[in-house]
């Protein structure tokens, strides 16, 4: 049996299923939905959002929407023919006919295949999951975090990852800067040190550095690794520049009295969402090499730069000698 896993390339076909988020915001359109991520194809362009985000997808007259955890496209209305496709929780199709030996023909993008009637929906309805909580045991006292996994679920993962591993275990806050941050996470407790890793930046527009919210501190974009700070007051000039992954929900107070030096004793996942959490990651040898890369260009236009006043400078004695 030969297995194909769908991409996430939308194709132009016809369905329009209308697709509401728990913000309100509403699209109509085909989708595809995979790694945890919805596609929606609609007449305006094509979008992409976490599917937490999601609160309803609602299927027109002609379309189906596949629910479930494995969804077959099969060949032909058998349990045991071939599958053509492997469909995720979500995906729109177009029904073709009615149901044969327990299967429903459809099309999506330009195939067409049976899939079982029970795994077929008019709509599909999500309920919202709470936030994974991390609580730290400081020298000052417990604080507690949400964690903001719809907006930025690698950053999340990463965090959890930490905090299971007992990364956290006796690291001390390497810096405060009163009125304004306190940071930790930095085992070398300099703030130059990390996991050995670095994780691409998630910079949600709706998340604002305010008081109390958490953020990974990096070096630039996707840098990020261990080393987070906790914010003592409002700072809009960091909007747009790091990732804030979480905020504080107890324990301000605490935050409050912590000076450089102050340990974190232990860190736990106290809740967390029931499913893998997995991280995707840049070693430090390929940002090593990237920086490297960076590092010649600026040498090579500086060189440029350099160059060019003095062959003007030439070009000009030789025509005054020529004078």
């Amino acid at each position: 049996m030969k297995l194909i896993i769908l991409t996430l390339l939308l194709f132009n076909y016809s369905q329009a299923a209308k697709v509401e988020f728990f913000s309100g915001k509403v699209i109509r359109g085909a989708t595809m939905v995979k790694d945890g991520l919805i596609s929606i194809s609609s007449n305006k362009g094509l979008y992409q959002y976490t599917l937490s985000l999601v609160k309803s997808i609602q299927a027109r007259k002609k379309e189906l929407i596949v629910i479930g955890n494995i969804i077959e496209l099969k060949k032909d209305a058998k349990q045991d023919s071939d599958v053509i496709y492997q469909l995720y929780e979500g995906t729109t199709v177009r029904k073709l006919s009615s149901v044969q030996n327990g299967f429903i023909r459809v099309k999506i993008f330009d195939e067409i295949g049976y899939i079982q009637e029970s795994k077929l929906s008019r709509k599909l309805l999500k309920s919202v999951l709470p936030n994974p909580i991390v609580e730290l045991t400081t020298t000052k006292g417990d604080i507690r975090f949400e964690l903001l996994e719809d907006q930025t679920p690698n950053t999340v993962a990463n965090f959890i990852r930490l905090v299971e591993r007992s990364f956290y275990d006796s690291l001390t806050f390497h810096r405060k800067d009163d009125d304004f941050v306190i940071m930790a996470g930095d085992p070398e407790g300099t703030g130059e040190g990390g996991p050995g890793y670095y994780i691409k930046s998630e910079i949600f527009p709706d998340l604002k550095n305010k008081k109390g919210y958490v953020g990974m501190a990096d070096s630039g974009l996707n840098t990020a690794g261990s080393q987070f700070y906790i914010l003592l007051q409002d700072a809009p000039h960091l909007n747009g520049r790091y990732t804030i992954f979480a905020k504080v929900i107890s324990g301000m107070d605490v935050v409050a009295k912590l000076i450089v030096g102050d340990e974190i004793l232990q860190a736990e996942v106290t809740q967390k969402r029931d499913h893998l959490y997995t991280i995707d990651m840049i070693s430090n040898e390929h940002m090593a090499y990237r920086k490297k890369q960076q590092q010649n260009a600026v040498k090579e236009e500086t060189v440029e730069i350099i160059k060019d006043p003095v062959k003007d400078k030439s070009k000009r004695r030789r025509r005054r000698r020529k004078r």
